[in-house]
């Protein structure tokens, strides 16, 4: 080794390396191979959203202000789902329900491919959203 800090990243992945390469093989009781299955999982979320996760924020936080969410820069996107659901729930768009969830679906698909990209009709709902967008 170079003498260089691992990045968190890099961390991550090598962990879920011996999770892969050695430690999931060798765990005999059925119940202690599941909960380490777990953690894999887990990992592997912490992997994806350290790869992944500014950029899915930023869409979900351009998404909700398209919408009149409010804050300014520094908002989180949790402050801005806040102030977006508040606005629903008084009224604001309840002749435009439709197209607040049509504005919101790319952000929700980029959370779901960090959170559980095997969800099984991701791939369809993308090459849905993918066509209308296209087309």
């Amino acid at each position: 080794m170079s003498g260089e800090k691992p990045a968190t990243q890099e961390l991550v992945a090598a962990v879920i390396r011996l999770f892969d390469d050695e430690l999931l093989e060798q765990i005999d009781p059925p119940d202690l191979k599941f909960k380490a299955l777990i953690a894999r999982n887990v990992l592997q979320i912490v992997e994806r959203e350290l790869d992944q996760g500014a950029t899915s924020a930023n869409i979900e936080a351009r998404a909700l202000r398209d919408f009149g969410a409010e804050g300014d820069d520094a908002a989180t996107v949790l402050a801005l789902r806040r102030s977006l659901s508040m606005q629903i729930q008084s009224g604001r768009f309840d002749d435009r329900i439709a197209e607040v969830a049509s504005g919101l679906t790319p952000a929700a698909l980029t959370r779901l491919l960090i959170d559980n990209p095997r969800y099984a009709t991701l791939a369809s709902v993308k090459q849905g959203i993918d066509a209308d967008s296209v087309g």
